[in-house]
């Protein structure tokens, strides 16, 4: 998307709303099965998005 690249807040919350898909999704089911949930907390909150 071409202009001005979004600010650190907007990044943070796209990230946030990022997780929660993740969390709500059936792929979250399948990383606390293999690595537990207090692990996949702690993996899902390095789930952060990022300008290519």
């Amino acid at each position: 998307m071409p202009g001005k690249p979004p600010s650190p807040e907007m990044m943070d919350k796209m990230s946030k709303k990022f997780q929660e898909n993740v969390r709500n999704s059936p792929l979250w089911d399948e990383i606390v099965s293999k690595y537990g949930l207090k692990k996949a907390e702690e993996l899902l909150k390095e789930f952060r998005a990022e300008l290519r």
